[in-house]
């Protein structure tokens, strides 16, 4: 049941927001990856739609307004966290194959919304969302 979640959660976001998330990284964007802000934005792992970027702009907006207004960017995150943990530790797929394609696609929403979120609010407000570290690791138990 989480699988069909995440995929309408992920297409949710894609259609609201225009970012989607790339799914088959080549070795020059994972090497990017480890690199600098720049060079991570030049190799990025997801793809924001600039032609409908001005017809997205009133949906993406609503978006971030009732994330931010009903405070709903930290149980998102949260519950993506646990979900992925769920299915790596909990969960009885028997499939090896189906259990990483979960994974994946659960953390490319995680990626698809940390970025629609980081890029709507500014870096003060953004920080305000999120608690601190130990909170998340103590008191939300994510590891």
């Amino acid at each position: 049941e989480t699988c069909v979640e995440v995929v309408i959660l992920r297409e949710l976001v894609s259609q609201m927001t225009g970012i989607n998330v790339v799914e088959d990284l080549g070795d020059v964007q994972l090497e990017g990856q480890s690199g600098g802000p720049i060079l991570q934005g030049e190799t990025a792992t997801f793809r924001r739609d600039k032609k409908k970027k001005k017809l997205l702009r009133k949906s993406t907006g609503y978006l971030l307004d009732c994330l931010k207004s009903n405070k709903f960017i930290l149980p998102l995150f949260l519950l993506l966290s646990h979900a992925k943990y769920h299915i790596m530790f909990k969960s009885e797929i028997p499939h090896l194959v189906l259990m990483s394609e979960l994974i994946d696609k659960t953390q490319g929403v995680l990626i698809q919304l940390g970025e629609f979120v980081q890029q709507g609010l500014k870096t003060s407000d953004y920080a305000q969302q999120l608690p601190s570290l130990y909170d998340l690791v103590k008191k939300y138990h994510l590891t």
